[in-house]
């Protein structure tokens, strides 16, 4: 599902981290202590899974969508990454791949309503 080196892969543990700027270098997933609310997304959330117990959250938002690295770790696979929320590429890119992630990932729990929404936009435009 995610990079290597993110701490969000399933089959790694939680991490253990005492100090809140170290909870992890990966620009999609966002972690959260006990006794505070989930982090807020950015711009339009695409696919959000959230891991409570674990305290993390994975987005496919803004954080992607408007990205300048190279190297997407967020649920997208990359389909969406840095093609800038509200642009023609970003729009095709929904209408591309759109289907087939609210299939992957629909099918397992995660939620991928806020995609399903820009579907429904995009259909209404077009009618």
């Amino acid at each position: 599902m995610c990079a290597e080196h993110c701490t969000c892969a399933p089959e790694k543990p939680a991490p253990q981290i005492s100090n809140p700027e170290l909870i992890t270098n990966c620009p999609t997933v966002r972690t959260w202590f006990a006794d505070q609310e989930p982090p807020a997304p950015a711009g339009i959330v695409l696919i959000e899974h959230i891991q409570p117990r674990r305290r993390w959250i994975i987005r496919c938002d803004a954080n992607c969508h408007n990205s300048t690295a190279d190297i997407c770790s967020c649920l997208c696979d990359g389909k969406f990454h840095g093609l800038g929320e509200g642009t023609p590429a970003f729009d095709e890119a929904i209408r591309k791949h759109g289907l087939a992630m609210i299939a992957k990932w629909g099918s397992i729990g995660i939620d991928v309503s806020g995609l399903q929404r820009e579907i429904d936009t995009w259909h209404l435009k077009a009618q």
